[in-house]
C-alpha cells in the first residue's frame, strides 16, 4: 500500500493516498486515527499539520510566508521525524513517499538546513 507524505494548508493532513489500495481502504486523505501507529505519532502528525497552517498568511494566502527561515527549519526537522517514525511503525506493508515541499516556501535565499561552522 502506497502513501505520500505531505503537508496542504487547511487540510489537517499529512499522509494520502498514491494507490487504489491505499485509496480504497482510507480515501485519498488519510486519517492518521485510521493507521496502526501509536497515539503519540498521531498526536504528533495532528500537530504539525496545525501548525503548518500558520506559515500560510491567511488573509492572503498568495503572500510571502510570515515563517521566518528559522521557523522553517525547525518544522523541517519535525517534519522528518514525524515521517521517519511513520515508517517504523507502518512496517513494510507500506510504502511511504516523502513529497514534503514545504522547503519551496521559505524566503528568498534562506535554506530550511543552516550549516553552522
Amino acid at each position: 500500500m502506497k502513501l505520500r507524505f505531505f503537508f496542504e494548508p487547511g487540510s489537517g493532513i499529512c499522509l494520502w493516498s498514491a494507490d487504489a489500495e491505499a485509496n480504497a481502504k482510507f480515501d485519498y486523505p488519510v486519517d492518521l486515527e485510521a493507521l496502526p501507529i501509536s497515539d503519540a505519532t498521531k498526536d504528533h502528525g495532528n500537530r504539525l499539520s496545525e501548525l503548518f497552517d500558520t506559515s500560510i498568511d491567511s488573509e492572503n494566502p498568495g503572500a510571502p510566508s510570515p515563517w521566518s527561515a528559522i521557523q522553517w527549519a525547525k518544522f523541517k526537522i519535525q517534519a522528518d521525524d514525524l515521517f521517519a517514525n511513520l515508517r517504523i511503525q507502518l512496517g513494510p506493508d507500506f510504502a511511504l513517499q516523502n513529497d514534503d515541499c514545504s522547503e519551496a516556501l521559505l524566503p528568498a535565499g534562506t535554506s530550511p538546513n543552516p550549516v553552522h561552522h
